[in-house]
């Protein structure tokens, strides 16, 4: 609990307010994904990545994704009729706007 004030101290100083911030302990459980990303929205424009676990959570729990096209789960999606839906392939931060 400690980690997770210094955590939130950090964010706060960094200028995020508290108003817009939870920060808490997380499981990782499977139903515990689907409630705490309910309560977000998941942006993944990672420049590398592995796989991309969280994004395939957050698909599975029917909540709407954008990542990446540079990690594993992208290039898994674009073999999908419609996981184009989900991947940004491009850096440009007008692009990722424009998708959200």
């Amino acid at each position: 609990m400690i980690l997770l004030h210094a955590l939130k101290d950090t964010m706060v100083n960094a200028g995020i307010s508290e108003k817009q911030l939870t920060v808490q302990e997380f499981s990782g459980a499977d139903e515990a994904w689907k409630v705490l990303l309910g309560e977000v929205d998941l942006l993944k424009p990672s420049k590398s990545e592995g796989f991309g676990m969280s994004g395939l959570r957050a698909i599975a729990g029917e909540l709407p994704v954008l990542i990446s096209g540079n990690c594993g789960l992208a290039i898994a999606l674009k073999k999908l009729p419609s996981g184009y839906k989900h991947v940004v392939d491009s850096q440009d931060p007008q692009v990722w706007a424009k998708r959200i």
